[in-house]
């Protein structure tokens, strides 16, 4: 195991019992031994049955050696075996999650999956508000075919405002406002008794079951400037409202209105996201010379979705999918507005070119 960026987590008293009948787990707790890498230089999370009531469990974490903010994370896990009375989780915690001010912004657990069912489903789970009176939390079920058989992909797209929670690719569950952390989380995988399904009185003393965990990817989420062609100026907002109108100016300009990264759709388009606001961009109305402003992430459709087009010679064309139409300056100055213009207008005034910040 690297641990220059996995702790092994180790329990210093028992986890919450579980107390249903065929359950009945007093003591459980996460050690030392039920963490390896196999043969493969897989992770494998074991649990075993100590005792009729106590059971020992494999964890890996890595708080205080890789934090995260933002971006796309995502593991290939087979689970543990959920009828013998264990879960498997791949989840994020973050160090102010137990700081009391009715959000997450300030840190949150983020349960992507935990697989403590027998059918083909699975939790996603948001805890705020540390974990006494004042707990909240937001579950989200929804369904994994296979998902007891073989190996299977886990994500977390994260970014300002939302959360997307994906199973093999497909996206399931979405996050949205205070429930989406605005700090860095450590990662975390585990396998601990299930709260849900099992039935940890019918095994044997002895070993149990084990996850085994192929990757763990963190993808940082890259910002960009959007440059035209024809005057070498960028394009901002000035504002965090719905409504802004998206304008023209130099790239010293209050960096964060500047800069923008994409969020994928499930139709091969995307929206450009602000980074200061965490919104999209849309024309008003499809007419050439409508002008481009932001809206709230509510607004998810066809107008606020985009493609890249290659105009040949290291631009390319920023097209809306729903007027098929391209986007410029209105004119060279300072905050002209970004508009709408010709589908086959093909100058200059319509190129752009990514600028990714360092």
């Amino acid at each position: 195991l690297d641990r220059s960026k996995w702790n092994v987590t180790v329990s210093s008293k028992s986890r919450q019992p579980r107390y249903s009948p065929s359950q009945q787990i007093k003591d459980w707790r996460w050690t030392e031994n039920n963490v390896a890498l196999n043969g493969k230089g897989q992770l494998v999370l074991s649990s075993e049955k100590v005792s009729a009531h106590k059971m020992q469990c494999g964890s890996v974490d890595s708080r205080g050696k890789y934090e995260q903010q933002y971006g796309y994370l995502e593991a290939r896990i087979k689970i543990a075996e959920t009828e013998k009375g264990s879960h498997s989780a791949f989840w994020l915690q973050g160090a102010g999650q137990g700081m009391i001010d009715g959000t997450g912004k300030d840190g949150a657990e983020i349960d992507i999956f935990e697989s403590a069912w027998n059918g083909d489903f699975t939790k996603s789970v948001v805890h705020i508000d540390g974990y006494a009176d004042a707990h909240q939390s937001n579950t989200m079920r929804y369904e994994t075919p296979g998902l007891h058989d073989g190996y299977h992909v886990f994500g977390l797209d994260w970014g300002p405002n939302r959360m997307d929670i994906y199973y093999d690719g497909e996206k399931k569950v979405t996050y949205t406002g205070d429930w989406v952390p605005d700090v860095q989380e450590w990662l975390w995988l585990s396998v601990g008794a299930s709260f849900g399904d099992g039935n940890f009185q019918a095994q044997a003393i002895g070993k149990l079951t084990e996850a085994t965990v192929d990757y763990v990817r963190a993808y940082k989420r890259a910002y960009f400037r959007l440059v035209n062609k024809q005057t070498g100026k960028t394009f901002r907002i000035l504002g965090e409202d719905d409504d802004i109108v998206i304008s023209q100016s130099p790239k010293s300009a209050k960096k964060d209105w500047t800069q923008w990264t994409v969020r994928r759709t499930d139709n091969g388009f995307f929206y450009f996201v602000n980074k200061s606001s965490g919104k999209y961009m849309r024309p008003q109305t499809s007419i050439d010379g409508a002008i481009i402003v932001q809206k709230s992430t509510d607004f998810a459709g066809s107008w606020t979705q985009w493609q890249t087009v290659d105009a040949g010679d290291g631009y390319v064309y920023v097209v809306n999918k729903r007027t098929y139409k391209p986007i410029r300056p209105e004119s060279t100055v300072d905050n002209a507005p970004i508009v709408l213009t010709s589908s086959t207008d093909t100058s200059d005034w319509v190129k752009w070119k990514l600028e990714l910040v360092e």
